[in-house]
């Protein structure tokens, strides 16, 4: 019963998942180039952001009198490092694509 107060919801959602297909696809084919490497800079310039706010965050929250803020201190102190090192990595093989 519920399925059928709902199926209008459900052929209406069915039709725009087919459109957004055909448009994805149709924008792929066109932009795919410009679209990849809008994706690639935005997560290299969100890798550098992150590393910037865990190290601001383990700054601020290091010399905190609270034991739970300290233990969230290393964790942000790690989660830079990782996140530092994801951001090198990925530039040095953006750079040794190029070349």
């Amino acid at each position: 019963m519920d399925l059928y107060k709902s199926s209008t919801a459900i052929y209406i959602s069915i039709a725009s998942a087919i459109l957004l297909c055909f448009a994805y696809i149709y924008l792929m084919s066109a932009f795919a180039e410009a679209i990849a490497w809008t994706i690639i800079g935005i997560t290299q310039i969100a890798l550098f952001v992150g590393t910037g706010a865990c190290i601001f965050e383990y700054l601020a929250k290091k010399d905190s009198t609270n034991v739970l803020s300290k233990d969230q201190a290393n964790g942000f102190l790690v989660g830079g490092i990782v996140l530092g090192l994801s951001s090198i990595v990925m530039l040095i093989m953006l750079i040794c694509g190029f070349n």
